[in-house]
C-alpha cells in the first residue's frame, strides 16, 4: 500500500475533468467576489459616515450614491 494520494482526475474523462476545473474556478471567482462586495461595502460605510468638508467632496459622494442606485443587476458592486 502507497503512502501517496491518488490523482483521481487521470482515470476521469475530458468532459468530467473539464467540469470539474470549471465548478473549482468558479467555486473560487464566487469567494473572491463576495470578498470584494464585503470590503466594498465596508468602505461605502466608512466613506459615508464622514461628513463631507467641500462642496467638491460632498459632490463626490452624492454621485457615487447616485451611481450606485441607479445600477442595475448589470453591477452587483454597489449593494447598500
Amino acid at each position: 500500500m502507497s503512502d501517496e494520494p491518488l490523482d483521481l482526475d487521470k482515470h476521469r474523462g475530458m468532459a468530467a475533468q473539464k467540469a470539474t476545473e470549471i465548478r473549482r474556478a468558479m467555486t473560487d471567482v464566487e469567494g473572491r467576489a463576495r470578498e470584494l462586495r464585503e470590503r466594498q461595502s465596508v468602505l461605502e460605510s466608512r466613506l459615508m459616515s464622514v461628513a463631507a468638508t467641500s462642496w467638491p467632496e460632498a459632490a463626490a459622494k452624492a454621485s457615487n450614491a447616485a451611481s450606485c442606485s441607479a445600477v442595475t443587476a448589470s453591477s452587483r458592486f454597489c449593494r447598500k
